[in-house]
């Protein structure tokens, strides 16, 4: 009888994210997309988030994505004030860390279990979760999200309780949940960068030295060919992997592709 009911709760909550994800995201979308003001649609879009992922049973929310076209980010969060506003100790800098984790994950995973490699960055973690439970801030889960335009975000949410049930059937809903509101966000930063050139994001110096290692020339190689020095080149790829949000320069390149800011045919 209670594995029916169990079931029964399961299948309705089922039923009320594809709800979300079928009626609810597209109308944010289609709001984001109208002659709507950018910020009416960011704090719709915030409501909608917190609406949803408290009915899930989560206390704290917070999305943060980045968007290469523009180099743009959006983010809000749900989470304490004293929490969000503390500068070395605070969410912002919680965020760093677990925003490292999100460029090569793509399941969600617990705050505890952020790979640290060294012992620096193991301090900080735990002074990080140590000040996040002074708030009454636990079980915290990030949601990585990784858009079709090469573009990154994250969903984080928490309790406020450290033994309230961690819901951990509600992760797949997160999921349905975190790519909806992506979607809305980014129609929300496409308005924002309509008109605007994609080869803007990159330097031109930047996008031809990015072409050249895309064809598979190294920065000794490519500053040979452009006529300049290797530690110019190396200067330019730095760089377009901190602006492109990207891990290492293969990532770069695969990024600069999918949003089309270079053509891997150098000329």
């Amino acid at each position: 009888m209670q594995n029916s009911l169990n079931e029964s709760a399961t299948n309705a909550d089922y039923a009320e994210a594809i709800n979300w994800q079928s009626n609810v995201f597209p109308q944010l979308k289609a709001q984001c997309l109208s002659e709507y003001d950018a910020a009416d649609c960011l704090h719709k879009t915030k409501q909608s988030c917190i609406d949803y992922c408290s009915s899930l049973g989560y206390d704290y929310i917070a999305y943060a994505g980045y968007f290469p076209i523009g180099d743009i980010k959006h983010d809000f969060s749900h989470f304490p004030d004293n929490f969000v506003s503390t500068p070395a100790t605070g969410l912002k800098e919680l965020e760093v860390l677990i925003q490292k984790q999100c460029k090569n994950r793509t399941a969600p995973f617990g705050w505890n279990d952020i790979p640290t490699d060294s012992g620096k960055t193991s301090d900080q973690l735990k002074e990080l979760l140590r000040k996040a439970e002074a708030n009454n801030i636990h079980n915290g889960v990030c949601i990585p999200i990784h858009g079709a335009g090469a573009e990154q975000g994250m969903l984080n949410v928490a309790h406020s309780s450290k033994y309230k049930a961690k819901a951990e059937d509600n992760l797949r809903f997160l999921q349905f949940h975190a790519m909806g509101i992506h979607e809305a966000v980014k129609a929300c930063s496409d308005r924002q960068t309509k008109g605007m050139s994609k080869t803007k994001a990159l330097s031109p110096r930047e996008r031809e030295c990015l072409d050249w290692i895309a064809a598979g020339k190294t920065a000794w190689e490519t500053a040979k060919i452009v006529g300049i020095t290797e530690s110019t080149v190396s200067f330019h790829i730095r760089n377009t992997i901190q602006k492109l949000n990207a891990s290492n320069r293969s990532h770069a390149v695969a990024i600069a592709m999918a949003c089309s800011l270079i053509s891997n045919s150098p000329k």
